[in-house]
């Protein structure tokens, strides 16, 4: 059944590697979703295709180690890893980062110290400018859709994404 399953996501890897998303914003998400659980099944992290994806994470990721795509992806492919940088976006892909290079992949902690350096300190946490939404310290604010209704229809932020992704990325990372 699983070897079934991973011939079923490999027939949908985009000609960069990447995998389309449909629930979150979009191909960072999409290829999340897409490797970690074959990995995690036993397909080796080694495979072509899972590498594919990985050095497309790579390539999208900003100088600053974060990542941010536009739900304009779902309308235009061209935007496909471009966008705003986020918490959420950023987490999906140091976990992209972490099943697909390991622990020690240099990519993986530029992604951690961005989310470790954008989580609100008390101070950030007070400021309407920097937190429109008031969040407490230690969150991350994130005001961008990064979840999906309908694709070029209805866009979504999930309110949680931008604090348990982070910490989920931390806390597989730090394991």
């Amino acid at each position: 059944a699983i070897a079934r399953a991973v011939e079923f996501i490999k027939r949908f890897q985009e000609p960069e590697g990447c995998f389309w998303g449909r629930w979150g914003g979009n191909y960072i998400y999409g290829t999340w979703q897409a490797v970690i659980g074959p990995i995690r099944c036993g397909v080796p992290r080694t495979e072509p295709w899972i590498q594919r994806a990985g050095a497309w994470i790579k390539r999208v990721q900003k100088a600053d180690g974060s990542f941010g795509e536009t739900a304009n992806t779902y309308e235009d492919r061209s935007l496909m890893g471009t966008g705003p940088s986020t918490a959420s976006q950023t987490a999906w892909g140091a976990m992209v980062l972490l099943e697909v290079f390991g622990k020690d992949a240099p990519a993986l902690w530029r992604a951690l110290r961005w989310l470790a350096a954008h989580q609100l300190s008390p101070t950030d946490a007070a400021d309407p400018a920097l937190n429109p939404d008031g969040d407490p310290a230690g969150s991350w604010c994130e005001t961008e859709f990064t979840g999906t209704g309908f694709p070029k229809v209805f866009y979504l932020r999930y309110h949680l994404y931008r604090l348990y992704l982070p910490l989920l990325a931390i806390g597989r990372a730090l394991a």
